[in-house]
């Protein structure tokens, strides 16, 4: 049995990169603010402070400790929130064809694939279940990538024609 291929219009092919990529920030989101704000990340980084500073964990108050937690988590949480909103004018800027934004897909596109591979690689051979996001998300990331190359040649070749 031969499967035929349905060609995609412009629009479509802007729509699924677009959204492979969204996918990717949500899942970076997620593993980002789960892994920086989480006690045992940020014990670890205490720890390297006062090991670094030589100040004993005695004498640093509880409530001292608490706050530089919350601290912690509401910038990482705020860092994270701007990364959002800046990609998420850069996928209005890329859907409305400019090129910078449509250039910086590609590059996102492109390298979160090959970075999100390796990671999920890396989590399969240690046997760990998050190889499967990972993994599922280069793969979705490899598609946006496609999708904007193809994109970028109906563009060119449309803008011949004009």
């Amino acid at each position: 049995m031969k499967y035929k291929r349905i060609p995609l219009t412009l629009k479509k092919m802007k729509q699924i990169a677009i959204t492979g990529c969204a996918l990717g920030d949500y899942l970076v989101f997620a593993i980002c603010y789960f892994t920086f704000s989480s006690s045992t990340f940020m014990n670890s980084i205490l720890s390297t402070f006062l090991e670094a500073n030589r100040i004993d964990r005695a004498y640093v108050a509880e409530q001292d400790i608490l706050s530089f937690f919350q601290l912690f988590a509401n910038v990482t949480l705020t860092a994270l929130i701007l990364m959002i909103i800046f990609h998420c004018i850069i996928y209005i800027l890329a859907y409305k064809d400019k090129a910078a934004a449509r250039g910086y897909l590609f590059a996102l596109s492109g390298l979160g694939a090959i970075g999100m591979g390796f990671s999920g690689l890396f989590e399969l051979f240690q046997l760990n279940a998050m190889a499967i996001p990972f993994l599922s998300q280069a793969i979705l990331y490899g598609i946006s990538f496609k999708y904007l190359k193809n994109s970028a040649k109906l563009l060119e070749s449309k803008n011949e024609t004009d």
